[in-house]
């Protein structure tokens, strides 16, 4: 762990200066730790003897050195490292005002992801999911990368940390293919005193021709695809199939990225005059998983419906 308690404060590990006297002991539980440091672990604290569970002392060194990084960037007086929120028994990497970021190195389950952001947004902190590098972006994001996705008005994006070249990188998704899965491009900030970003990077999206998509899905079918079979029968009841929906249904979408193929299902439903609310009850009835924790599915929808009603009046 990185921060320890003695006589009279807090101390971050990487500024303290050993000494006799100090008697250091553990934030959370009390008991006594001791500082150590050496040529291959970065300066730390770790517990003499007690077993603790609010810090983990078999950190790797990236997500050490992360958060020594993180903490640095902010203001001393404004940030804290691995305070200790009492109410809701978490403890962030960095607290930073109403800020709880969390520098993820590891896969976490999406059950506990959820139970963690919750908690923080119930008690009115922001959480703030940066991820090391085994999540840097692909064409293909894994199910906890989407949940780490947020969304404004720039759209979907979710942050990263190349310690290695101490660059924080905001992965901005830019489109869906139905073939090269997803592009993006990256803004990255060198972590100085003060944030500078430093260059741009963009994997460039793929041509989409709604022709193409259709025999896509066709060759889909052919080969049984579990997940297109299910869509194909969902249609089904609707008296529809997935090649023969209107043209507009095949048109590109970010909506693709949240619903992969099942976006057809969704334009599906849409009718001319049905109003947001009849179209959005229709879907909720298909009970659907929704794997995006931080982004709002009632805004998703929205946009999703507006679109359906630009396509169609084209």
């Amino acid at each position: 762990m990185l921060v320890a308690r003695n006589q009279e404060e807090l101390i971050a590990s990487f500024d303290y200066q050993k000494k006799i006297q100090d008697r250091l002991v553990c934030p959370s539980c009390g008991k006594p730790v001791r500082f150590k440091q050496g040529s291959r672990k970065i300066p730390h604290f770790a517990h003499v003897k007690a077993d603790c569970q609010s810090f983990s002392e078999g950190e790797t060194w990236e997500h050490v050195e992360g958060k020594r990084m993180i903490m640095e960037t902010f203001p001393m007086k404004q940030a804290k490292l691995e305070a200790y929120l009492p109410n809701l028994k978490q403890r962030p990497d960095v607290l930073w005002e109403k800020r709880a970021i969390e520098f993820q190195c590891s896969s976490l389950p999406f059950v506990r992801f959820l139970e963690r952001t919750e908690n923080y947004q119930r008690h009115g902190y922001h959480p703030w999911w940066i991820l090391g590098s085994r999540f840097f972006p692909t064409t293909q994001l894994s199910q906890f990368q989407k949940a780490c996705c947020r969304l404004s008005q720039s759209g979907i994006h979710f942050w990263c940390l190349d310690v290695a070249a101490r660059r924080l990188q905001k992965v901005s998704l830019s489109s869906w293919h139905y073939q090269q899965g997803i592009s993006f491009d990256i803004k990255s900030w060198k972590l100085k005193k003060k944030w500078q970003m430093s260059r741009q990077q963009r994997v460039a999206p793929t041509a989409w021709q709604a022709r193409h998509y259709r025999d896509h899905l066709t060759h889909k079918l052919q080969r049984c695809h579990k997940p297109t079979l299910l869509l194909q029968e969902q249609l089904y009841f609707r008296h529809q199939s997935l090649n023969t929906l209107p043209d507009w249904c095949y048109q590109p979408s970010l909506g693709y990225f949240f619903f992969a193929d099942r976006m057809l299902l969704l334009r599906s439903f849409f009718e001319a005059g049905l109003p947001f609310e009849g179209w959005k009850e229709k879907i909720q009835q298909l009970n659907w998983d929704w794997s995006f924790p931080m982004i709002p599915q009632e805004i998703v929808l929205q946009k999703c419906y507006l679109e359906c009603q630009v396509l169609t009046q084209r």
